[in-house]
């Protein structure tokens, strides 16, 4: 499947969006920015455009090879097995973590009285279904994804304008507490959340990368730009309605912004529209996350997806269960735990690939 029209890239476009809206926009993102957290998402949007071109850069050149083959082909056979096995276990984790905050989202927002388990179940096997025909059908579908969730998010925000219930100066002064405080959660937690994980994305579609290099590019940067925007203005929605200190405390700040609405005692409970919407953009990231693993563990086994999709489902829900003790936990690990694994998987491992890679070129070069 070659993506050289303009309609494969729109697919792969949705795709890196819906991915990159995840559950990002669903929590409370930059707290130690205050009021300014919507300036922090733009800051890291600009270095998460960096990233992932250098990600491309990394790619580029290698016409036989993807992202797990140049760790092969770099690190070596053993060496290069255990990095791709870490990588595995990694994408699994995000996976996981993603499965955990969707049953915190159900059982916080509509099923109350619902046991996680069955909840963790219930989505897994979403999850599975929607990838055991491959990543194109996901692919497919996903400009669809992309129009409802917009027009979603559109309406929800424009009635919460309707409703009145926001106070704008609540976004001022944009450095209450100095520079620092606004631009380091952009590189210390949002440049690996959500940019960062977009690495799965370009795992995952490595055959696409090889058809089109350019237009993959170019669809996924512009992607990683409307993805930043839509986080910004979801991040500024939740200081303007409910107040910094709100906003700090709810562990689904924008859940209780659209909770608020109430249209003329008719328009009411729209955040079940926004629960809908989180569950098509989480069902596509756990799916990336998902395919990402499995084509680790087929190269290094010679699995396929239709074998693995299935047992490490499972895996992906049993852990999300015991990954944490409580929501408190999940959501401390996110802040203070995930990143040193991102910093590694995200940043660390492809920069040494790109010096190997470039070493090897100069060496090439003088012999």
């Amino acid at each position: 499947m070659k993506l050289l029209d303009a309609s494969a890239q729109v697919k792969l476009f949705a795709l890196m969006f819906l991915f990159i809206e995840g559950s990002t926009i669903l929590l409370n993102i930059a707290p130690s920015a205050g009021r300014s957290s919507w300036l922090s998402i733009i800051i890291a949007s600009c270095m998460g455009i960096l990233l992932i071109f250098g990600f491309f850069c990394l790619v580029r050149n290698q016409e036989n090879t993807d992202y797990y083959g140049l760790i092969l082909e770099s690190f070596g056979r053993y060496a290069g097995g255990a990095v791709l096995y870490v990588y595995v276990l990694y994408f699994l984790y995000l996976g996981s973590r993603d499965v955990r905050d969707m049953t915190e989202l159900i059982s916080n927002a509509i099923l109350v009285d619902t046991p996680t388990p069955v909840l963790a179940a219930a989505f897994g096997t979403l999850v599975v279904y929607a990838l055991f025909l491959g990543l194109h059908a996901l692919i497919r579908i996903a400009p669809f994804y992309f129009g409802l969730f917009t027009f979603v998010f559109i309406l929800i925000t424009a009635l919460v304008f309707i409703n009145q219930e926001y106070n704008l100066k609540e976004l001022l002064p944009v450095f209450e507490n100095g520079v620092m405080p606004v631009v380091e959660p952009s590189y210390t937690q949002l440049l690996f959340f959500p940019f960062g994980e977009a690495l799965a994305v370009l795992v995952a579609a490595a055959p696409w990368i090889k058809s089109s290099y350019r237009a993959v590019r170019r669809a996924s940067l512009w992607a990683v730009a409307a993805g930043g925007c839509f986080l910004a203005i979801g991040c500024a929605l939740q200081v303007a309605t409910l107040g910094v200190a709100i906003k700090n405390r709810s562990p689904f700040p924008m859940l209780g912004t659209f909770r608020n609405i109430s249209v003329g005692m008719f328009i009411e409970r729209v955040e079940v529209l926004f629960v809908f919407i989180m569950l098509i953009t989480l069902t596509v990231k756990v799916a990336v996350f998902l395919y990402a693993a499995i084509k680790g563990i087929e190269v290094l086994t010679g699995y396929s997806l239709r074998e693995m999709a299935v047992p490490l489902g499972i895996l992906l829900c049993i852990q999300s269960i015991f990954i944490a003790k409580n929501t408190t936990d999940h959501f401390h690990r996110a802040i203070e735990i995930v990143p040193y694994y991102a910093l590694i998987m995200e940043i660390m491992v492809p920069a040494s690939l790109f010096l190997i890679v470039f070493l090897r070129k100069r060496k090439g070069r003088l012999v």
